[in-house]
């Protein structure tokens, strides 16, 4: 009897966990289920296909060339682009870093022959981008200073627009041989001094770069030669407006002569208008047609090549871009759950996406439709009040950034102005502007803003979250910057024009803040790009014959 009582008792207790199961197993089926009702309405309300991977031949209007894209490859990891002697593409570009860079700021020629976490170097003026997925970005560059005036990348019918020398008549509408905007992208790298050129040769000819400046009167781009007014390249924009240009070197000491240091083969002389770009690329194709190797390659693909005629930097151009092309990956959860899979994003990045799309206001800017062609970018232009960072300038520093010549460390020497340095003319309320950054991949980034003035992620997105207090209680030792970057400007210049667009500050709470992060890591992250994979891209070798980098 007492046996039958608790063999009862027992069935009955069963029941009660199985039923309390059940109901468990139900309440959180019926979560998910809501939480995946409530992510596809917003991407449905938002236009968001997750299909951008699959568009890139339809926008191309061709495939993909492997050929090419085997060229283009070669030519970024190869030093025969750089007069200099010791960088390439990929010294900048590291292809483990999602073909970004690990410092905060760039190191570009006159490094340490290393890519990756221990290259040393002069800096440059800012974060190396990841080049992932930048075919369907219609603005390159932290200011956007190359850009395709349709809106689209891959449409050429308005031509592109770069900065002078280049301006609006180097990559014409319809050219045929410039029909995307990366392909006009590649014509530029070799020739930027502080990136592969290098400054030999320059003593007694040079004392600028080819930027904008202006006088308060008067907005002009100086020439570069001797022969032009001794101006120093270098203004400050006061409240006031306009623009004022400071000190000017003493004629034949020039700002860069300290980087003449002889190695490399000196740049060639500018040309009447001051500029390099046009002589730096014609050394660069003649350095490229001397190689057998490489005058084979391009015969497989150019028929001109083939019957004894030169490459031409067109197609230099066009062979890095396609490289750059094939480096899309944009299938990442977000992309799987919009086409349909709900099992392709975990519960947390889910809820992280509809606080990104939601409460947390990050698609105010990191927007996806339109121009943005889901990269999570408006590519407009915005102060968020980024912490103002740089390297010291000057003799004894080995650096080449475009700050103060004589290695003082003013305020103007520190502030990078962002849009306001290629306005013309100058505008006060484009000072501290820049790109709005995509955010696909950055499971790969190791810094974040334009300088690298963060490298983890969380702190990024806390600085997003209330950029006011942020900047006011920045501290680049515990944000984990490296040490020859502590020197900060003060912000409340920088905090006078922040975007009204964040100036509220937005709470979340442990785990909404957990959820975001989630989203914006995992979420936007491509599960093939990671830096196992892409380091599998490098070459053994190059057809130059020049040694590699060493690649951490």
């Amino acid at each position: 009897m007492a046996r039958g009582l608790i063999r009862t008792a027992a069935l009955a207790a069963g029941a009660l966990l199985v039923g309390h199961s059940t109901y468990y197993h139900g309440f959180f089926a019926q979560a998910q289920a809501d939480l995946d009702q409530q992510l596809e309405q917003v991407l449905k309300g938002i236009r968001f296909t997750g299909r951008t991977d699959e568009s890139l031949e339809r926008r191309l209007g061709r495939p993909v060339s492997g050929g090419i894209v085997e060229i283009g490859k070669f030519l970024f990891f190869d030093k025969i682009q750089g007069l200099h002697g010791d960088n390439s593409c990929a010294g900048c570009h590291a292809p483990a870093a999602g073909f970004g860079g690990f410092e905060s700021i760039a190191i570009g020629v006159d490094n340490n022959d290393v890519v990756g976490p221990n290259r040393k170097g002069p800096r440059n003026q800012r974060r190396t981008p990841m080049v992932l997925n930048n075919a369907f970005y219609p603005k390159l560059m932290w200011n956007g200073r190359f850009f395709a005036p349709s809106g689209d990348p891959f449409d050429n019918s308005q031509g592109f627009a770069f900065p002078n020398p280049e301006g609006t008549h180097t990559f014409p509408a319809d050219d045929p041989n410039i029909k995307i905007l990366l392909a006009a992208q590649g014509h530029i790298p070799g020739t930027e001094l502080p990136e592969l050129a290098g400054f030999t040769g320059i003593t007694g000819t040079f004392f600028a770069t080819q930027r904008f400046f202006a006088t308060r009167s008067s907005p002009q781009l100086l020439s570069t030669n001797t022969a032009a007014p001794a101006v120093k390249p270098v203004f400050e924009l006061f409240p006031a407006g306009g623009a004022q240009v400071l000190s000017a070197p003493s004629p034949g000491e020039p700002d860069y002569a300290q980087f003449d240091d002889g190695h490399g083969v000196p740049i060639p002389a500018p040309e009447a208008d001051g500029t390099r770009n046009v002589p730096i690329r014609a050394m660069i194709e003649e350095r490229i047609n001397d190689i057998q190797a490489y005058r084979d390659l391009f015969a497989k693909h150019y028929p001109e090549v083939a019957e004894g005629k030169p490459i031409t930097f067109a197609m230099i151009g066009q062979a890095l871009s396609e490289f750059q092309v094939s480096l899309t990956f944009a299938d990442a959860p977000i992309d799987r759950f919009a086409r349909g899979d709900h099992s392709a994003m975990t519960a947390e990045q889910k809820r992280g996406a509809l606080l990104f799309f939601g409460k947390a206001r990050c698609s105010t800017c990191h927007t996806t439709a339109g121009q943005s062609n889901e990269m999570f970018s408006d590519f407009e232009m915005h102060n968020v009040g980024v912490p103002q960072i740089a390297p010291k300038f000057g003799k004894g520093t080995g650096n080449v950034a475009f700050r103060n010549a004589d290695g003082d460390f003013k305020i103007d020497g520190v502030y990078d102005f962002g849009l306001a340095d290629i306005r013309d003319p100058p505008n006060e309320g484009d000072r501290f502007k820049f790109r709005t950054s995509p955010l696909r991949n950055l499971h790969l980034q190791h810094t974040f803003f334009h300088n690298g003035s963060y490298t983890r992620l969380e702190d990024a997105i806390r600085d997003h979250l209330d950029p006011i207090s942020a900047a006011r209680s920045y501290d680049p030792a515990a944000a984990g910057v490296a040490d020859d970057l502590h020197t900060l400007a003060p912000m409340d210049l920088v905090l006078k024009n922040l975007d009204p667009l964040i100036r509220e500050p937005i709470e979340l709470n442990e785990q909404e803040f957990g959820d975001l992060v989630s989203f914006v890591r995992d979420g936007l992250a491509d599960p093939a790009a990671t830096p196992e994979e892409l380091m599998k891209l490098k070459p053994d070798s190059v057809p130059s014959g020049l040694p590699l980098q060493t690649f951490e």
